[in-house]
């Protein structure tokens, strides 16, 4: 998570503290005697969504993946034991430098009762090609990677390969016993163990210390036997739905987008001119006594940075420093009563400002016409908030003599509402898929399409 929360000290304060309060009483229901696994997924579910509006109506939410999954997980009522993380973090970005009730965000969230029992499936049949000798443990290591690899590709929330996985690991124990090999097998058999009974995000998240020390104890013995951490890898994400006739965009292809650049509160218009930074006058000197006076917190990046004035304005002024490995911050204040306001501040990068490109791929029945205007292609929300059919997509389409370059590009805020609200909708699916019927400026013809993804789904 990004330090640069853009919470103050101001008229927000007091509803922060509210709304974190009526979340920590809510919760409380959680630690019930008996409570089932799909009472508490609700009851968090209920108590998370005014506090995950509240948040996402101020741009509080950084738009890191995995915290914006686990929180769209809880605020849709499928929370597994995995998110209970983005709880606590989202509490460490309310409380802003400390002092607040939603410190204690994830209070009552630790005590998740584990999901009903489920019928194991059985996992696909796999064949493999190893590069190593078969009389190796690199061998026994590498048919084992392969095989887990597999399965994992294969399965999605509610595939339990458990038991079948709990074999593969006794397979490649038994292999490395034959051949005289007896490091690292005790944490493999733990492995075995929690594989074997446990549900499949408890067992992956259980088995990740014994399978990594598995690993490194075999390292020296086996190269490929240091990878063994490498079966821990997992998609709890629902596949790509199959009816898409709802979520289809009718989308104008256009030969150039500049999104811009953005790093913190530094803006830029063009992804292809970042201004100059001038020097702190007098006025913005006073800018540097408000960051220290925040404790250490501020002193750190007070410190840490060589500061410029990026912009300002009569009431606002951003700031944005250079430490001297190259890494960037930026701070932004707000004047009241002619002194400046720390308003946000943290570390920050050149990203495209209010954009993320996503993957794309052509719609698996789309008919291929040469001469046809229109390509169906299907992309993937990748920022963790679906915004309907409010959200913006941009479809760029560059053309040559051999080839067309698609790039697709969505935004991560949404149009405003006619109340000047943003429309932010978070009862979706994390990797929901959407169809985009695409007009092109011209013809296909025989060029060759750049860019499309092999899979969505990754």
């Amino acid at each position: 998570m990004s330090a640069d929360t853009g919470v103050s000290s101001g008229e927000d304060g007091g509803d922060r503290e509210v709304i974190c309060q009526e979340f920590i009483d809510t919760t409380l229901a959680l630690g019930e005697p008996g409570i089932s696994h799909a009472d508490y997924q609700l009851t968090l579910s209920e108590a998370a969504r005014p506090l995950v509006d509240w948040a996402m109506g101020g741009q509080l939410l950084d738009d890191e993946q995995a915290f914006l999954t686990s929180l769209e997980r809880i605020y849709a009522g499928d929370a597994v034991l995995d998110d209970m993380w983005a709880i606590e973090d989202l509490g460490g970005t309310l409380a802003a430098g400390g002092g607040s009730i939603c410190e204690e965000l994830g209070r009552n969230v630790g005590f998740m009762p584990p999901p009903p029992g489920t019928a194991w499936d059985t996992p696909p049949e796999v064949e493999i090609v190893s590069t190593y000798q078969s009389d190796t443990a690199d061998y026994v290591c590498d048919v084992f990677i392969q095989t887990i690899d597999i399965w994992v590709d294969d399965a999605n929330v509610g595939a339990e390969y458990g038991p079948h996985m709990a074999d593969q690991v006794d397979l490649m124990i038994g292999g490395l016993r034959d051949l005289g090999i007896e490091t690292g097998l005790d944490q493999l058999a733990v492995v075995s163990d929690k594989w074997r009974t446990l549900q499949w995000v408890q067992g992956q998240e259980e088995s990740g210390r014994p399978l990594t020390e598995a690993a490194a104890a075999l390292a020296g013995t086996a190269p490929r036997c240091g990878e063994l951490f490498q079966a821990l890898r997992f998609d709890p994400e629902p596949a790509p739905p199959t009816d898409y006739a709802d979520r289809w965009r009718d989308v104008e292809a256009v030969a150039e987008f500049d999104p811009g650049l953005a790093c913190g509160s530094a803006l830029v218009p063009s992804g292809e001119l970042i201004p100059s930074l001038l020097p702190l006058d007098v006025d913005a000197w006073q800018t540097v006594d408000a960051m220290r006076a925040l404790g250490p917190e501020g002193e750190s990046f007070v410190d840490g940075y060589a500061y410029g004035i990026f912009s300002r304005t009569d009431d606002e002024l951003v700031l944005l420093g250079v430490a001297s490995d190259g890494s960037l911050s930026d701070a932004h204040f707000r004047r009241a009563d002619g002194i400046w306001d720390p308003d946000g501040w943290g570390s920050c990068e050149w990203r495209p400002s209010g954009f993320r490109a996503v993957e794309w791929q052509i719609h698996p029945d789309h008919v291929s016409d040469l001469a046809s205007l229109t390509i169906e292609l299907l992309v993937v929300d990748k920022c963790g908030v679906v915004f309907e059919r409010n959200h913006e997509v941009v479809v760029v389409a560059e053309y040559t003599d051999d080839a067309v370059t698609i790039e697709v590009w969505q935004a991560l805020n949404p149009p405003p509402s006619a109340s000047g609200e943003g429309l932010y909708t978070t009862g979706c699916v994390i990797g929901a898929t959407l169809g985009l019927i695409v007009h092109l400026p011209g013809p296909l013809g025989g060029r060759v399409l750049v860019g499309a993804a092999d899979s969505l789904n990754e």
